[in-house]
């Protein structure tokens, strides 16, 4: 997920996260689920799609 940090302020689709990154959309699942709750992952639906981010307040981005 580190990808995302590359790529701030910029939002994918989940689904699509797994098919860049070539891993099980349940994989990309549990990673977004234990980030955002962390704290360092922004996420929100727009229909039936959870889209996500790079939170940039976070210490983390500003490295």
């Amino acid at each position: 997920m580190a990808w995302l940090f590359l790529h701030t302020g910029q939002e994918y689709p989940q689904v699509e996260l797994a098919r860049r990154l070539e891993v099980s959309p349940s994989a990309v699942t549990r990673e977004v689920d234990r980030l955002a709750a962390a704290g360092l992952l922004v996420t929100r639906r727009v229909g039936n799609m959870r889209m996500i981010s790079a939170d940039t307040d976070v210490v983390v981005a500003a490295l």
